[in-house]
This record gives C-alpha cells, sequence and structure tokens, in this order.
C-alpha cells in the first residue's frame, strides 16, 4: 500500500504503479489479484485499528514517464474484482 488518505469520509488506500514507457503494458495492468488482496488485506486491519472509518475505498494510481515530458496520469477509484 503506498499511500493512505481521507477525501471528505471516504479513507482511500491507493496503489501507485510507475513505468518509464508502455512496451510491457501499461502501469495498472502490473496490479495482480493477489496484489488487489493484500490491499484489501491491509485495508480490514488499519480498519481494525481505526475503527472510525466506515467507509473505505481501494484506487490505483498510474503514472508513465515519458522522455522529459510531463507524466500522463490515470486513476482509477473504487477498484473491486
Amino acid at each position: 500500500m503506498d499511500i493512505i488518505a481521507e477525501k471528505g469520509n471516504v479513507l482511500h488506500f491507493i496503489e501507485v504503479k510507475t513505468r518509464t514507457n508502455d512496451l510491457f503494458g501499461y502501469p495498472e495492468e502490473i496490479v495482480s489479484k493477489r496484489k488487489i488482496r493484500t490491499m484489501l488485506q491491509t485495508g480490514a486491519a488499519f480498519q481494525f485499528q481505526n475503527p472510525q472509518w466506515q467507509e473505505v475505498q481501494y484506487d490505483i494510481l498510474s503514472i508513465t514517464l515519458v522522455n522529459r515530458q510531463a507524466p500522463e496520469f490515470f486513476f482509477i477509484e473504487d477498484v473491486y474484482i
């Protein structure tokens, strides 16, 4: 889990993936089912220790860095398998 943040009354668990090109796919495609299971387990453990958070959301931030150009960001909210 890379980022834990709040927005309004929602707690966000955010996985960040970065690549320098898309030759082997986009960064968000690297997030496996296993990684998502780990995110869910981490979120559950965090909620157990912080029960005041009733609403949680799992997100992915994909960043592609291309030769000195501005990075490309793709934010996927509320990820579920």
